[in-house]
């Protein structure tokens, strides 16, 4: 039997505090350019082009974690990847507002390799079968390039408001991952 954290609850800034942040940032998103308190700048279209790729790995964090949920018997499992979906839909919204607030058109769709890759699952587990091992690795790999586009924008010089969000969001990742991670080994067979 699995053991589940007692808790599944990521990090969350709320509303009126992002509101109340992003009303004293707006004087800066008059021009095309943003500086952050490390002393760089970045670009419009870098800071929503960065946003959008987040967004796209919300969407395909939603589908991965839905084919997981449909792909798994586990009723404990099933309704821990259903949450994690409901959560990335909830991130993406964040960014696609954030994206509007720079001026920009928010991504509504997920990434193509992501759709690429959950097909090849698809094909391969309908060779195969899925075992509740075999779902939860999967699981894992889709939150290692989660990461890595997180990782990826943390990189940048990201205007302060945006900055807190992506970190913000980044915990949840780690979290999801170490959380899949600590499944995935329970799961495994003992020799």
């Amino acid at each position: 039997m699995l053991k589940f954290p007692d808790q599944f609850t990521l990090p969350k800034r709320t509303c009126q505090s992002f509101r109340r942040h992003s009303m004293s940032m707006h004087f800066h998103r008059m021009s095309n350019r943003y500086s952050n308190a490390r002393g760089g700048f970045m670009e419009k279209n870098d800071v929503v082009s960065t946003l959008n790729d987040l967004i796209q790995t919300c969407k395909d964090g939603v589908e991965g974690f839905r084919t997981c949920a449909e792909d798994i018997g586990n009723p404990e499992l099933k309704a821990y990847f259903n949450d994690r979906a409901e959560r990335c839909t909830r991130a993406a919204e964040e960014l696609q507002d954030l994206v509007i607030d720079y001026g920009g058109d928010p991504a509504t769709s997920s990434h193509v390799s992501g759709t690429l890759h959950r097909r090849w699952v698809d094909v391969r587990s309908a060779i195969t079968g899925k075992s509740e091992q075999d779902v939860l690795e999967e699981c894992e790999r889709g939150e290692d390039v989660a990461k890595h586009y997180y990782e990826a924008a943390l990189q940048k010089d990201l205007p302060e408001d945006v900055r807190l969000i992506v970190e913000d969001q980044y915990r949840g990742v780690q979290l999801n991952h170490d959380q899949v991670k600590g499944m995935r080994n329970q799961a495994r067979p003992s020799h």
